[in-house]
């Protein structure tokens, strides 16, 4: 039977977390919304990094189109470093804190650095497929599947962490996803405006 993108899941994904109540695991939607949230919001500071710290030619060619794939990886490191500095420090992402998730330890305690740098790379090789479009499709598609079913992706399941809700509804991923598309739509008009198509 198909469910909305928060609907509850099934009662075997409640886990028990010792001193508080038990917790319902975040769907895969607030999930990947929170993902996109956070990697758009880290860019702009990885951008300005990289223009900061590349030498003018390099970054000149990072900024062609037919290099953009490259841009974006070499933003990827440090994304994923102000991305755990700020899961470290405050235990919350802002995509994460806006779609009303959390992530947590099993024991529901605040992951640390060492635990959040190797969660996400693994994060980012085994559910973002290195951000090559066709496998990260591939890997993406088969997190939302397992999450979907009530398991536990692979990097959850080998840190020993939980993505839980923590204030998540419909409501709020489907606003997020319509601001997120209008977005998308807006930067696709000033393209199209730019290059005269």
């Amino acid at each position: 039977m198909a469910t909305l993108p928060d609907q509850s899941l099934p009662s075997d994904t409640l886990i028990a977390t010792p001193g508080v109540r038990q917790v319902i695991d975040a769907t895969p939607w607030s999930r990947y919304w929170a993902r996109t949230v956070d990697f758009c919001l880290w860019l702009i500071p990885a951008e300005i990094i990289l223009y900061l710290v590349l030498p003018a030619s390099m970054w000149n060619f990072l900024q062609r189109d037919e290099a953009r794939f490259f841009d974006h990886f070499a933003s990827v490191p440090i994304v994923l470093l102000l991305d755990v500095l700020c899961m470290a420090r405050f235990g919350q992402t802002p995509g994460k804190a806006l779609l009303g998730i959390r992530l947590t330890n099993l024991d529901g305690t605040r992951l640390n650095f060492a635990k959040a740098i190797r969660r996400d790379l693994s994060l980012f090789v085994r559910g973002l497929g290195l951000g090559i479009p066709l496998f990260a499709l591939f890997t993406l598609i088969w997190s939302f599947i397992k999450v979907k079913g009530g398991d536990q992706t692979s990097w959850d399941r080998k840190y020993l962490t939980a993505v839980i809700r923590d204030g998540a509804c419909f409501e709020r991923t489907a606003i997020v996803a319509f601001l997120a598309f209008c977005l998308m739509a807006f930067f696709i008009f000033l393209e199209i405006y730019q290059t005269g198509l």
